[in-house]
């Protein structure tokens, strides 16, 4: 029975060797923050799935019986190394599979509880208040952790962490700077940074449980009409969007004005809103 249940993992396990290899190749391309020991397990499970079926396939064409095949699988000291292997990095590659696709996730992080369920109707627009730029930089904080932060390496996280201090928000809000906050009835639900002189939208930021009710496009709708008229002869609002937040700002109108970028292992791309 064992040797049976053995051979139809090794099976599930070949028909899924391509998937994990294309899982593995997007994780790569989006530098999706894996560590050392992660990429040696998937590597190490990659390698042992192979081994196991080549292994196999030669134990096949030798013309050894179906159970001399499978005792050989169970009782061989590299059969046992091999499919620990393969145990080990398919566990690891499941676990970041559930994390990679649960791009919001980060509940477990600090400060990014998800927002209990609100209404449009509960949801107030103002001028960031003084004293809440704590709350304003944990709200970034934890979106950025929970959607971003995975598609940056550890440089871009650090970088961008810089600037989601309160020494450093407090630097621009004294400079050219204004944050408009979206607010419900347990706090902040989303926040737009705006640096007046040059027409740029620094932070745009939405709380998961927020998500769906208009908040973000009221928010820029808010943060472009107030740079507007701080600034009459403004001809165009800019951007720089992360990796996954492209198809979030063309919606509101921004189209690419450059290809994607990295500085200081931070990815964005340049966009640009024209205005009437």
């Amino acid at each position: 029975m064992l040797a049976l249940f053995l051979s139809l993992a090794l099976t599930a396990l070949l028909l899924a060797l391509p998937l994990m290899v294309w899982r593995a190749r997007a994780w790569a391309r989006a530098d999706a923050g894996l560590g050392r020991l992660q990429r040696a397990l998937i590597g190490c499970a990659i390698a042992a799935w192979g081994l196991l079926g080549v292994r196999y396939l030669l134990l096949a064409q030798a013309g050894i019986p179906l159970e001399a095949r499978q005792a050989s699988q169970l009782t061989s000291p590299l059969g046992w190394l091999t499919w620990l292997a393969a145990l080990a990095g398919l566990g690891v590659f499941l676990i970041l599979s559930m994390k990679k696709n649960n791009p919001a996730g980060a509940a477990d992080q600090p400060g990014n509880e998800r927002q209990p369920m609100i209404t449009a109707s509960e949801i107030e627009y103002a001028y960031l208040p003084a004293g809440r730029e704590k709350e304003a930089i944990q709200l970034v904080e934890a979106v950025f952790r929970g959607q971003v932060a995975p598609l940056y390496s550890q440089e871009g996280v650090e970088e961008f962490l810089k600037y989601a201090t309160p020494r450093a928000v407090e630097g621009r809000l004294a400079a050219h700077n204004f944050i408009l906050a979206a607010s419900g009835p347990q706090g902040l639900v989303g926040v737009a940074e705006a640096d007046e002189q040059r027409g740029h939208i620094v932070w745009f930021f939405v709380a998961d449980g927020a998500r769906g009710l208009g908040v973000g496009r009221e928010l820029m709708r808010r943060a472009v009409a107030e740079l507007k008229r701080r600034r009459p002869d403004l001809h165009r609002v800019t951007v720089n969007s992360s990796p996954n937040a492209v198809a979030v700002y063309l919606a509101l109108g921004f189209i690419p004005s450059d290809h994607q970028r990295e500085h200081s292992g931070i990815k964005f791309t340049p966009m640009t809103l024209l205005l009437d």
